[in-house]
């Protein structure tokens, strides 16, 4: 695993790629959060809610909250561990409940992220927050390269891409931190894909977040979608970004995580 080095002791906070619903992977990333001295796991999409199914919630008769069942298991690890978890929405997470559950929920953290479960929150695309002085900023979506084996409305959604839209709301702003499910451009060896039309709504996708970077300036990006662990540096209007593209659960191991101690970049 890689740690961005420090130079006084700063927040902590541990990078984890995508999760897609495994129960044992989140357990063991939570479990290493509290080894590593972090009181806070960033999820980087395809976190898995509302992927399959979901159930009533009784907290809210008369009407139907969305509650997912993986999202319940991490809210059960998180708080016994005393972890809070974050995530970003990936083209693995159901975007239209998100959505609803931001309405019918309105509790929001101090840094505004919305509530989902007990010590567990979503950023929404575009959010903004500051932990210990570093400007963290949010922009999930992807393409899902398979959806041509999928249901729309079950396992994807057309919402799921990153849009114009996601990048205005983030704004302009200069950030120290981009957080994202896809990366600014195809990682280091990934080949496009072979169909024209699925090609062209993956590529206007990812250069969305290519154009949140030109437009914040970031020193780190972090995403993960990929699944495939490597590091690249950006040229941006104001410098350089790193990008740190993360594993997922499907690796299960350290190359599926990034420690970050904001100290580095306060």
């Amino acid at each position: 695993m890689v740690t961005v080095p420090r130079y006084r002791e700063g927040m902590r906070v541990l990078f984890a790629g995508d999760w897609h619903g495994d129960e044992e992977w989140a357990d063991r990333v939570i479990r290493r959060a509290v080894d590593d001295g972090c009181e806070t796991v960033v999820q980087l999409g395809d976190f898995g809610f509302g992927f399959f199914w979901l159930g009533d919630d009784p907290a809210e008769p008369g009407d139907w909250a969305p509650r997912c069942p993986f999202a319940r298991a991490v809210s059960a690890l998180a708080t016994r561990a005393g972890v809070r978890v974050v995530f970003v929405d990936g083209n693995h997470d159901n975007q239209v409940l998100l959505g609803r559950l931001a309405e019918l929920r309105p509790q929001r953290s101090a840094e505004g992220f919305v509530l989902v479960e007990d010590g567990l929150w979503w950023a929404p695309r575009g959010h903004r927050w500051e932990w210990d002085g570093v400007r963290f900023g949010a922009l999930g979506g992807a393409f899902s390269v398979d959806r041509h084996r999928r249901t729309r409305g079950l396992d994807f959604w057309v919402e799921e891409t990153t849009s114009a839209g996601d990048v205005a709301r983030l704004g302009p702003g200069r950030l120290d931190v981009l957080v994202c499910h896809d990366a600014p451009a195809r990682p280091p060896g990934a080949e496009p894909l072979p169909r024209l039309s699925p090609r062209q709504i993956d590529e206007a996708s990812r250069a969305q977040v290519a154009a949140a970077v030109a437009a914040t300036s970031p020193r780190l990006v972090v995403h993960g979608h990929w699944h495939h662990r490597y590091t690249v540096e950006l040229t941006t209007p104001a410098g350089t970004a790193r990008v740190e593209g993360l594993a997922s659960n499907l690796e299960a191991d350290a190359t599926a995580l990034l420690l970050l101690d904001t100290a580095a970049l306060a």
